[in-house]
């Protein structure tokens, strides 16, 4: 069965009626704006509520949008939205990585109740959730090439995030808006978002994992860097020539690269070996992708094994934050 969605049981008329009258009042005051369509995404999943519309003005010009509302309870491992849309706005100033331009953020709840965001509707095509790429997806039924370019192109884009100046990247804000820093401290603050809970079916994995973290903790670590946080395909966009950007910024950290490298090949191993489905032939192999991320860094990779057991720590704990709510 599919998780109910956050705009499942919305009104998509009551949502496009109240974005024109922003829109025209607000955003664009006196021009007149008319929403063409108005959907949900399609196979994704997110927190928040997302909108893909397509309005038109009385300029007849047309624009495609992606409308976010903050869902009525934020996951809690999540960076607040104001914050995760500042990081996408400061991402989108150079051209080290291609995201989605912010156009507005609202933090009141004047008119959706909720605060909401703004940002362009990228062209592409998303490797959907829903059903699981490796059983059923443009991504699958592409050729090897394509697939390879995907991987690859994916990959790259990855190490030059990674790659960023913090600080001189308009970033520096982030250390004074809580957000965590450094794997000692992201292990320290999932094991309270995981203690805030009361006993569930994630938490004896969960205690499993945080045991052995730290008696295996890596004796040395590298400079922190910016960690998207939830790498994986399915928050790539890829454009007709393959080329990825990135979306959805709601778990970025400071920590070590490894910890996104690490979410990356467990995600494609979850939606390929976990569910008994074949690789993607395209696709390069988890140690090729290694050496060559090794490579674009410009140092040997680290403690991999421990980042994937950190992964699945940081997923056990945020499921057992979750089941609280439930």
């Amino acid at each position: 069965m599919l998780k109910r969605t956050p705009t499942q049981g919305i009104d998509p008329g009551r949502i496009a009626r109240r974005f024109e009258e922003w829109y025209s009042a607000v955003f664009q005051p006196g021009c007149e704006a008319s929403v063409r369509s108005i959907q949900a995404p399609v196979g994704s999943g997110s927190g928040d509520m997302v909108w893909l519309i397509e309005i038109t003005t009385d300029s007849q010009s047309i624009e495609q949008l992606v409308l976010r509302i903050e869902a009525v309870r934020r996951r809690p491992y999540a960076l607040s939205f104001s914050t995760m849309f500042e990081v996408q706005r400061q991402l989108g100033v150079g051209d080290v990585v291609k995201v989605a331009r912010v156009k507005h953020v609202d933090v009141s709840d004047e008119w959706f109740g909720r605060p909401f965001a703004l940002t362009e509707r990228l062209p592409g095509r998303v490797v959907a959730d829903r059903p699981p790429f490796t059983f059923e997806s443009w991504l699958r039924d592409a050729s090897p090439e394509t697939q390879e370019a995907c991987w690859w192109n994916a990959v790259e884009a990855m190490a030059r995030l990674h790659s960023l100046d913090i600080v001189r990247s308009g970033l520096g804000f982030m250390a004074a808006e809580g957000m965590v820093v450094g794997a000692q401290s992201a292990l320290v603050w999932f094991r309270e978002l995981m203690d805030a809970t009361e006993g569930n079916r994630f938490r004896p994995k969960a205690e499993q994992l945080w045991r052995k973290l730290n008696e295996e903790f890596p004796d040395r670590l590298g400079d922190d860097a910016l960690s998207w946080g939830d790498a994986r395909l399915g928050n790539v966009i890829f454009d007709e020539w393959n080329q990825p950007a990135f979306i959805d910024f709601e778990e970025v950290t400071v920590t070590q690269p490894e910890a996104d490298l690490a979410k990356w090949l467990l995600a494609e191993e979850a939606a390929s070996a976990g569910l008994g489905l074949p690789r993607l032939p395209g696709f390069p192999s988890h140690a090729a992708t290694i050496d060559r991320y090794a490579e674009l860094l410009g140092r040997p990779i680290a403690d991999l094994t421990w980042w994937k057991t950190f992964a699945r720590f940081r997923n056990e704990a945020m499921r057992s934050s979750l089941a609280l709510r439930a």
